[in-house]
């Protein structure tokens, strides 16, 4: 969150390439948190085009602002997957699941 108040202060965009912005739930979480772009693998893009379409601005913000007065990363991801569930994308619990490491 500190770098993206940063970069908007200094008027640069701040975008994140790598795993984590092809992971659904993380993508969530820096969406909330205002980065302005991701970049992900083209097997991650339909899930994450999927994502974006599907959660406005405000929940993603509202979801991250909660994330940030957790304790456990395991809160945070129980509350993230909820919030998933809540939107209708819980197929990208499933596919996330079977993918991971």
């Amino acid at each position: 969150k500190q770098v993206v108040e940063a970069g908007r202060a200094q008027g640069v965009p701040v975008t994140l390439c790598g795993e984590m912005a092809g992971d659904p739930a993380s993508a969530l979480l820096l969406l909330g948190l205002g980065l302005d772009g991701l970049s992900c693998t083209a097997t991650n893009l339909p899930r994450i085009k999927w994502l974006i379409r599907s959660v406005t601005q405000a929940q993603a913000r509202r979801l991250a602002a909660e994330a940030m007065t957790l304790e456990r990363a395991a809160q945070v991801r129980e509350r993230v997957e909820a919030q998933l569930r809540a939107v209708g994308l819980e197929e990208l619990l499933s596919r996330d699941r079977t993918t991971a490491p």
